[in-house]
Parts: structure tokens; sequence; C-alpha cells
């Protein structure tokens, strides 16, 4: 390529990205009415203040995104809008590691094709929840392990892949899907290599911090539950080897063999009920077309590159990765794959970049690609069916125009006065009452 025409991709490659996020971040948080989902406003009322956002009240609470908006909170007040940001912020963080990576039009214009025409990932590009914070780890991940090779298995590099592993394991138990093959491929570099320094690396940065970290996190989830009328400071402080001895094994159950995961658990084999769940999802949610068309062709480069006797460490990455998910026999929700499938669309490209000057097919579609993206970006629309809570809250809307907080007690419904308590430009105070357990709105 010559420096003129590389040039003009690079300048051409900016504008796209620049045009896309600049309208998606408009069609998300400036052009649409504000409705926040059910799921929002679960973690909003139990995981953003400073003595509940390490809770994790079983597997919900996202821990990453509870701490940013604890800061965002500090900073700037309550605004859910503002802890939406950060979904849309990994986002740009995945766009940016990937136009670094593969710094060609044809392929990035592709990528946000299959980022677009998937309804959980641009859907969930504007919804506080970790699902993004996830995907631009792994991304990362994928980042600094190639740039761990490239760099003979040097030592700074691994440090940070030892932090960022141990910030996806902090966050959420879901990342294991993609953590334990990464680190099973780093166990077999330092153990191949008798590297003693890297697995002092392993533990100083990964292993002991994780410990401590999910030590402090089951004692707090075992406080809640054993010391729930005693939820306070003074009562820990007091108490904390009594609240060790006897909330440390109700915590760790509540927390890792919770009865909400047996829901995910299949009779059927465990990729025929995966694929029938993106195809027929729940809560009458869009078909995953997309996502599974970047499962078939992994699997599909896979296969040939097997054949050919070409594999390399992203192919052990993978073949683990789809092992681990059918060892641990789960069918999680279509969301739930998002961290995964930007792996594979890293692999898939990072397989199909280094023909790319020798497939004219990328060149050629390089035009229309692009057109179709800004097609689609200019277009791209909140999914109705995520806005849960919108009858709800119109209703909620309405009421509280003419009636002052203590008349809506008994206009709105429990749940519709619980949710009023999370939307965040609420204009009323409220206490739970125990007795009748219940929220209580006040002036």
């Amino acid at each position: 390529m010559t420096e003129k025409v590389y040039f003009k991709q690079k300048n051409l490659l900016n504008i796209l990205f620049l045009l896309s996020i600049f309208v998606i971040f408009l069609k998300f948080f400036i052009f649409i009415d504000f409705y926040p989902t059910h799921d929002e406003t679960v973690i909003v009322i139990r995981n953003t203040e400073w003595h509940n956002f390490l809770w994790r009240n079983y597997t919900s609470n996202h821990t990453l995104n509870s701490f940013f908006a604890v800061i965002t909170k500090s900073i700037f007040g309550y605004n859910l809008l503002y802890y939406r940001f950060y979904s849309f912020l990994c986002f740009v963080g995945i766009l940016i590691i990937f136009k670094k990576l593969y710094p060609n039009l044809a392929f990035f214009s592709l990528f946000l094709i299959v980022i677009l025409t998937s309804n959980i990932l641009s859907n969930y590009i504007w919804i506080f929840r970790g699902y993004y914070v996830w995907a631009f780890l792994t991304v990362l991940n994928f980042f600094f392990l190639k740039s761990f090779l490239k760099n003979s298995f040097d030592n700074k590099n691994f440090k940070i892949l030892m932090l960022i592993n141990f910030l996806l394991c902090c966050h959420a138990l879901f990342v294991l899907y993609t953590v334990i093959p990464f680190l099973l491929y780093l166990s077999f570099i330092i153990f191949k290599n008798k590297d003693v320094k890297k697995l002092i690396i392993f533990f100083v940065w990964f292993l002991i911090p994780l410990t401590l970290f999910y030590f402090i996190v089951i004692v707090l989830e075992g406080f809640t539950i054993i010391f729930w009328d005693n939820l306070n400071f003074k009562f820990l402080q007091n108490n904390l080897l009594i609240i060790i001895r006897d909330g440390f094994i109700p915590g760790f159950k509540e927390i890792f063999l919770n009865s909400h995961l047996s829901q995910y658990s299949s009779d059927e084999n465990i990729f025929l009920a995966s694929f029938k769940k993106l195809i027929n999802p729940p809560y009458n949610m869009e078909a995953e077309y997309t996502i599974l068309f970047i499962y078939i062709l992994s699997i599909f480069i896979l296969l040939i590159k097997t054949l050919l006797k070409k594999n390399n460490y992203l192919d052990l990455i993978f073949l683990i990765m789809v092992l681990f998910f059918y060892l641990v026999d789960k069918n999680p929700e279509p969301r739930q794959h998002i961290g995964i499938i930007y792996f594979f669309i890293f692999y898939i490209t990072d397989n199909l970049y280094e023909f790319k000057d020798k497939l004219r097919f990328f060149s050629k579609i390089e035009i229309l690609s692009t057109v179709i993206v800004v097609f689609l970006v200019f277009n791209i629309q909140v999914n109705e069916k995520f806005y849960d809570t919108k009858p709800h809250v119109d209703k909620i809307n309405n009421l509280r125009i003419n009636n002052s907080c203590n008349e809506l007690n008994n206009l709105l419904s429990e749940y519709e006065i619980w949710l009023l308590t999370g939307m965040h430009d609420n204009k009323c105070s409220y206490y739970y009452d125990f007795q009748n357990k219940k929220n209580i709105l006040v002036e």
C-alpha cells in the first residue's frame, strides 16, 4: 500500500469512527425519551452507595459498574444517564482497540455492521449493566496478550494481563467464560518456561488480591444474610469476628452456589440449548442471527486451521473457551454472550486480516460496507422491548404532576413506588416500612 493510499485510508477510517460514535451518542443519550430498565433500577437502588457497592446480591451486581456509579454520584450527583455512559465508553474503547489492531476501512466497517445488526450488541451500548465492561476488558486482554507475545513474554505486559484479569474476576462471575481460557494459556507459558518471576507476578498481581477481594465480598454477603437487622458500620466493627464466623459459609453459598444459577442449566446438549435460546430468546427479544453467524464462522475457521495444521495460541484459547462453556453446562441469556462474542469477532478478524492484501473481496466491498455502516448508524434505534418499565414510568410522570409524594402512595402500585425511588429525577424522599414490607414516599 502506497503512503498516499494509506494516509487516505487512515483519514477515512478516523472520519467513520468519529461520525459513528458521535451519532450513536446523540441517538442514545440526547434524542430518546428516558426510561430506566427494570434491571438498571435494581442495581441503582441496591448497589450504588459506598456502603453497598460491593454487595453481590447473589450474582446480580456487576461490581465495576457499581463502583463507577458511586464515584460519579459522589462528584456529580445521581443521574442514571451518567451511569449509562460507562457502557458507551467501553463501546468506544472497543472500537479504538479494533482500529489500532486492524487499521483497515473495510474491516472496521464490517465490524460496525456486526455490532449494529445485533439487537443485544447494539442496545446494551446504552444500558447501565456490566456486559460492555466485560467485553471491553476481554478485548483489552486480547490486545495485551498479542503485545505480550510480540515482546517475547515480557513481564510488563504480563503484569497488565494479570491486572486486567483481576478486574474481570472482581466484576462478575459470568466473565469466567473468557478469563479461564486466557489464564490457562498464560499458566501453560509459565510452567513451560519455568518462569519463577511470572509465577510470583501471578500471585502478587492476581491471586492474592483476588482472594482478599472475594473474602471481603463473601463476608459482606453473609453479613446481609445473617445480620440483616443490624446492617450498620458500628455493628460490623464491633462484631467482625462473629460476622466472619457465622456469615462466611452462607455468603459463599449465596454467591457461588445460588439456586438462581440452576435456571441456566439444561437437560439437552448445551450447544443445542444455546442455539435455541439465541433463535427464540426470552422476554420476546429479537433473534440473534448475527451472534449465531459469528459462532459458526469462528468454528469454521478453527476447523480449517486445524486441517491445515496452522493453529496458534488464539486457537488454543478459542478451544478452551468452547470446552469450558460446555463443561460448565450453563445456558446463559443472550446478553451473557457479549464478552464471548467480542473475543470471537476479534479472533475472526485476526485470522482474516493477514490476507487483506491477497483477497480482493475486502477492497471491493470497502465503499459498500462504509455506506451500509453510515445507513445503520443514522437509523439505529432503541429496541422498544428494552423499555420494560415504560407504561409504569408514563403513569408515574402523569400522576406526579398534580399530586404530592404522600398522595402518590395511594395512587401508585408498590412496584411503581419502588420504580420511582430509582428514577434519576425523583423529587420524593422515601423510607422502607419494615412492618408492612413496602416503600413509603414522603415529601
